[in-house]
């Protein structure tokens, strides 16, 4: 495992960079920490995560990559679908990154035993969306995604090295309890959504307004779980696609609008979504060893998100979303809340046919 340690991310970083070639790409940087949400600035659970992704400024159909082809199993004749892959990290922390023992008590008063386990997660990504339009009403809009992910927890994840490194140099509490991480464990998962969009208001005219309801199934060693959500948004020259997900904790998010659009737009956006959590590897640990701290997950999470996006000088988009989540195991001690800020280059194509 050590030898895999040691290339991970150098194969990571040739397998994005292969794939992105001479083709001309979009690319979106995504950063999330909980000191970024504007009230709550915890440093505990879900700490930080970062996602770079790029994707091809052209679409695809049927019959013209066989090996997508077969791993496309919503691919239509008629419809075109568009990729996208990329490399992230996120961890997770207890609440007193300064206790050393699980026997110890923390700054709450409690066992360290009690919280949640350090946990760390290097992947790569890789992502099938299918476009459908109603042809007969161009402003509905149906996407089928397709989602793989693989990478490596524990050591192999780097993130105790990044935690630190972060602390030490904006001289913050070192952390000092990354030996009792989730241990090394090659990671995957698997996810398949649907989104659609819907209720439109404002059709034609530069301010409205709209719905988008996601399903999403995933499965893998990394997450598990079945979720389902609603989102509003309210703006000027509203895009047919909705705001990009959190990366945690089902690690995958939407695709780039890759339709030819205006050249600007601005919106503000609320949304909801539930998730019946089956396993997460941040809390249960690694699925085929043991691991010396787990906690008892709640298998319900709710999450309340709101933010918005701007797009300007044709080809760029920052976004700003910030979320409140519930509980995600017994004996947490409360809600966790975090920010999210993306940063998109969208190179312009053709109208998906």
């Amino acid at each position: 495992m050590n030898g895999i340690r040691a290339l991970i991310i150098p194969l990571l970083s040739v397998a994005f960079l292969a794939g992105c070639g001479k083709t001309p790409h979009s690319y979106r940087f995504f950063t999330e920490n909980d000191s970024y949400h504007p009230v709550e600035r915890p440093d505990a659970n879900y700490t930080s995560g970062i996602l770079f992704m790029a994707a091809p400024a052209r679409s695809f159909t049927k019959e013209e990559n066989p090996g997508l082809d077969r791993l496309n199993f919503f691919e239509k004749d008629y419809n075109p679908y568009t990729i996208e892959y990329g490399i992230g990290q996120t961890f997770y922390t207890p609440d007193d990154i300064a206790v050393a023992s699980l026997d110890d008590i923390d700054r709450n008063g409690r066992l360290l035993r009690e919280d949640r386990p350090y946990a760390g997660l290097l992947f790569f990504q890789g992502a099938i969306h299918n476009h459908f339009t109603d042809w007969m009403d161009s402003s509905k809009y149906m996407r089928r995604s397709i989602y793989t992910k693989l990478g490596l927890t524990g050591n192999g994840s780097y993130s105790e090295e990044m935690h630190t490194a972060v602390h030490e140099s904006r001289d913050l509490i070192i952390p000092v309890g990354w030996g009792m991480q989730v241990g090394q464990e090659l990671a995957f998962a698997f996810a398949a959504e649907q989104r659609n969009r819907f209720l439109l208001w404002g059709k034609d005219k530069l301010f409205g307004a709209d719905a988008v309801t996601n399903v999403k199934g995933t499965i893998g060693n990394i997450f598990t779980a079945l979720e389902g959500g609603l989102t509003l948004r309210a703006g000027f020259n509203l895009p047919k696609q909705v705001q990009e997900d959190s990366i945690a904790p089902q690690n995958v998010s939407g695709s780039s609008d890759n339709r030819k659009s205006s050249s600007w737009h601005f919106y503000v956006f609320v949304g909801h979504q539930t998730r019946l959590v089956l396993r997460d590897y941040s809390i249960d640990g690694r699925l085929f060893s043991n691991d010396i701290h787990t906690v008892d997950r709640e298998p319900l999470v709710n999450e309340f998100q709101y933010g918005g996006q701007i797009r300007f000088a044709d080809n760029w988009a920052i976004q700003a979303l910030f979320a409140h989540r519930d509980k995600q195991f017994e004996t947490q001690r409360k809600e966790h809340s975090f920010g999210q800020y993306m940063i998109m280059y969208q190179r312009p194509i053709e109208v998906l046919r």
